[in-house]
């Protein structure tokens, strides 16, 4: 099957979404369609990243200067909430059960 995706251009931005698996991760294709009606240039993209792997992805991606978040999926999330920038002190408490993300403003 192909697929078009309108307006992905050297403007997009990107949603990591971090995970091992990440076969089941729904956050695509649920946040892409809100993405798209509220009329920005961003989109998520799973990765399959591995524990061994997962601190050197996070700082490639993290540097990457169109790059808008990082979402985290098992078995990440606890890693991942010791290297945000940004994190809601209910979120840090939650972590097993909470997506964590390096936040950037829109530019």
């Amino acid at each position: 099957m192909r697929v078009n995706i309108p307006n992905l251009d050297g403007n997009s931005r990107v949603y990591a979404v971090f995970g091992d698996p990440i076969h089941q991760v729904q956050t695509p294709r649920l946040i892409n369609p809100i993405f798209a009606a509220a009329g920005v240039n961003i989109y998520a993209v799973p990765f399959l990243i591995t524990d061994e792997h997962f601190a050197a992805a996070w700082d490639i991606f993290a540097a990457i200067p169109n790059l808008c978040g990082i979402s985290t999926t098992i078995p990440h999330k606890v890693a991942a909430a010791k290297r945000c920038s940004t994190s809601r002190r209910r979120q840090r408490q939650s972590a097993p059960s909470t997506a964590f993300s390096v936040a950037r403003t829109a530019r």
